[in-house]
């Protein structure tokens, strides 16, 4: 979000002492705005801690300077914010402000505000199989984030008009509606069998808001499966050869104690 929009409190120590302890980053990018989005007031609550704010809220857009990874990130890339409690800003000559992060790709579950919370992981994966695809829009794309803000800090509520993460109006934006509803339906056992659409990936910045950005599975080379399912059959002959071998002599050794 952008630093004029956040009333900025003290970090909570579990991000400090994660911070210390991270690898140097490995993606530079450049900021550019959240885009599409909706106006809307938000307000998350995290160890002490409160926060709230009016800005835009949708997908985060970044150009990439430099990428020394083998992530896919391209040229720019979109990703959805897991950090509630940090800030990043456009390039801004009249505050300074360059638009500029460094970040290290880590596991979702090394991401301070996920910590490894199977709970958390577990509505955060469904949320992106199943709703990452159509979270193209202004409305669906907000929906997609404050989803994503309340499985953060209330996970097991799932309820945008209270706990720990709320998110109103101004007005009465629809993406709130939309995204209480996919958050009545994650994690609750109505669709047993989910594809897993996403390989998900944490960028963790110790000064600005981490996100979490999708990468396609990555299917086993054509030549590794034929080496697998031949390797299989090769086992499978063997196995039956060697109960045939088995039953021969079985009944050779029968035809001998009758002689």
């Amino acid at each position: 979000m952008a630093s004029q929009w956040l009333i900025k409190l003290a970090l909570p120590a579990l991000v400090v002492g994660w911070a210390a302890t991270s690898a140097k980053a490995d993606i530079v990018v450049t900021f550019t705005g959240t885009a599409p989005s909706q106006q809307i007031n938000v307000s998350a609550t995290k160890g002490g801690d409160t926060r709230a704010f009016e800005s835009p809220v949708g997908p985060f857009n970044f150009n990439v300077n430099t990428n020394t990874t083998s992530l896919a990130l391209g040229s720019s890339f979109r990703s959805f914010c897991a950090d509630f409690f940090q800030d990043v800003s456009p390039a801004n000559p009249q505050t300074g402000a360059t638009g500029v992060y460094d970040f290290t790709p880590v596991a979702v579950s090394d991401l301070p505000d996920v910590a490894g919370n199977a709970t958390k992981l577990s509505k955060i994966q469904e949320l992106y199989d199943r709703f990452y695809d159509v979270a193209t829009d202004a409305e669906k794309g907000a929906a997609f984030q404050l989803a994503l803000w309340e499985i953060l800090y209330d996970p097991d509520a799932n309820n945008l008009a209270s706990g720990n993460f709320t998110a109103i109006g101004p007005g009465d934006p629809s993406s709130i509606g939309i995204a209480q509803g996919w958050l009545n339906t994650i994690g609750d056992g109505s669709i047993p069998d989910i594809d897993k659409k996403w390989d998900l990936v944490g960028l963790y910045s110790p000064t600005a808001q981490d996100q979490i950005v999708p990468q396609q599975p990555i299917p086993a080379p054509a030549g590794v499966v034929l080496l697998v399912i031949g390797a299989a059959g090769l086992i499978a002959r063997r196995r039956l050869a060697g109960k045939k071998a088995e039953a021969t002599e079985a009944a050779e050794s029968t035809d001998e104690a009758k002689a």
